[in-house]
């Protein structure tokens, strides 16, 4: 989806216990099922696919990793161990690019 550096499970803004939002100077616009992402300095654009659009629409409030897989298991037909790869992966990107912001998980 977006092609730059993956963060790794271990980095500390990636957890499994975080929230993730998008950030509040980030913005996009739609086009079709696309997404085009502009980063909070306005200098740098990602276009992301029907899938990729979901999940930035959900990011409008904090969701968990855990949250963003629940969602996605019940509108798309694939194996829930790719959905959480998948979400993993575009989040780790999504916080690389600046588009999203990762806080600390209230749930206990």
């Amino acid at each position: 989806m977006l092609g730059m550096p993956l963060r790794r499970p271990g980095d500390a803004l990636f957890s499994e216990s975080n929230r993730y939002r998008a950030h509040p100077y980030a913005s996009s616009a739609r086009q079709g099922d696309q997404v085009v992402l502009m980063d909070a300095k306005g200098t740098r654009f990602f276009g992301v696919d029907e899938t990729g659009a979901r999940v930035w629409d959900l990011l409008q409030t904090p969701q968990s990793i855990r949250e963003l897989v629940a969602v996605l298991l019940t509108e798309y037909d694939a194996p829930s161990a790719q959905v959480q790869e998948d979400c993993r992966r575009f989040i780790a990107r999504l916080l690389d690019a600046g588009l999203v912001e990762a806080t600390p998980n209230d749930e206990t």
